[in-house]
């Protein structure tokens, strides 16, 4: 049997770590700035993302790690049901309209632009499921404001 003093000592300890568990246990709120940092860790050496002015800068890289063409998508224009196709091997981000070409295409080496109404990500099919939530929720932080997302892509 513990003696008074003992079980004040113990009750001294437990309670103060009662308040801080709660806080620990909650999840972190995954945001813009998480989201990119997982995805440029994931796609490194193939493609480079950042989210300027609510548009997704996308450079790709060639074998040699030289940047060879910059698509900007306009997240408000942009359906927020990302695709995996195992076929194709890829994650398909489409315009929200079908039949527009929201997407801009600069090829930096031929200095020629297009529109598109699609952008691939070429993704080995073990880490399209976690690339495809991580795209996902970039679209859907622009489009929604009170999107929240706390469990982790993988």
């Amino acid at each position: 049997m513990l003696s008074i003093s003992a079980t004040m000592k113990f009750l001294n300890l437990i309670v103060p770590l009662l308040f801080l568990l709660p806080a620990k246990l909650q999840a972190q709120e995954i945001g813009m700035e998480g989201t990119l940092q997982f995805l440029n860790e994931k796609l490194k050496g193939r493609y480079q993302l950042w989210v300027d002015r609510r548009e997704l800068n996308v450079f790709v890289f060639d074998e040699e790690g030289e940047k060879v063409r910059k698509d900007v998508m306009p997240l408000d224009d942009m359906n927020a049901n990302v695709q995996y196709y195992h076929e194709e091997g890829s994650i398909v981000l489409r315009c929200r309209i079908r039949g527009d070409h929201c997407v801009e295409r600069r090829q930096l080496i031929k200095k020629k632009k297009d529109y598109i109404h699609r952008f691939n990500f070429s993704v080995n099919e073990d880490e399209a499921e976690s690339i495809r939530e991580a795209l996902e929720h970039i679209v859907l932080l622009v489009q929604n404001p009170n999107q929240k997302r706390t469990e982790p892509f993988e």
